[in-house]
């Protein structure tokens, strides 16, 4: 059985062989063979070979100048910078302009603001500035009337009220829009409708679960 051991020994003990001598001569052995290294023709052979080097030459100087010139392009040139994006602002911090504010003390129903906005979504303040619920109805005022027609109407129903008399209603000159109720020493926010007309508002104090008066303010008028 061969020792692996003693037989790596023996290899070290090899002399390396000399790979200058070993391709010179086995040069010298092709270049006896003909055609082995080419033409027969040293002459031809040379001229054959020297318009491929110096082609192959010219486009590698070409390539190197053309590196050469990116490179200095790219160091001369000013940086660019890239500016971020800008943040898209969130739609629940975006707060409309006050109109004003409608505030009920219980024996008044005052608007303090400006009568005439040109902005589209505008919010009032409701101030209810009395120890019970009150109620804040909104009305469009129809063409060809005022917030004085709207106020000669609420006081008459005032009246009516405390006489123990029959209501008079909604008046026929305006439109109720909606109403809003608001706690007790509270204050709350409320947007306008955005079409072009005059508001008008109906403070409604309620005891006991029923309407305890009834008070005007305004005009709030939407231009475009």
């Amino acid at each position: 059985m061969i020792d692996l051991k003693d037989r790596f020994t023996e290899l070290d003990r090899m002399p390396a062989p000399d790979l200058d001598r070993l391709i010179a001569a086995r040069a010298r052995q092709l270049a006896k063979v003909p055609g082995a290294l080419g033409s027969e023709d040293p002459g031809a052979r040379r001229a054959d070979t020297h318009p491929v080097e110096l082609l192959a030459t010219v486009a590698i100087l070409a390539l190197a100048v053309g590196v050469a010139a990116l490179m200095q392009w790219r160091l001369m040139s000013p940086s660019r910078q890239v500016r971020p994006s800008p943040s898209p602002t969130p739609t629940s911090l975006v707060q409309a302009p006050s109109a004003g504010t409608v505030v009920f003390s219980g024996s008044a129903c005052t608007y303090k603001g400006p009568q005439r906005i040109w902005v589209d979504h505008v919010s009032v303040a409701l101030s209810n500035q009395t120890a019970r619920d009150a109620h804040f109805d909104f009305f469009r005022l129809n063409q060809g009337h005022s917030y004085l027609e709207f106020a000669a109407h609420i006081r008459e129903e005032q009246q009516r009220s405390q006489a123990g008399q029959s209501s008079l209603g909604y008046p026929d000159f305006a439109t109720f829009l909606f109403t809003d109720v608001i706690k007790p020493q509270e204050t709350q926010s409320l947007y306008l409708p955005t079409d072009v007309a005059t508001y008008v508002i109906a403070c409604i104090p309620w005891n006991d679960s029923q309407p305890a008066g009834i008070f005007a303010a305004g005009p709030v008028t939407v231009s475009p």
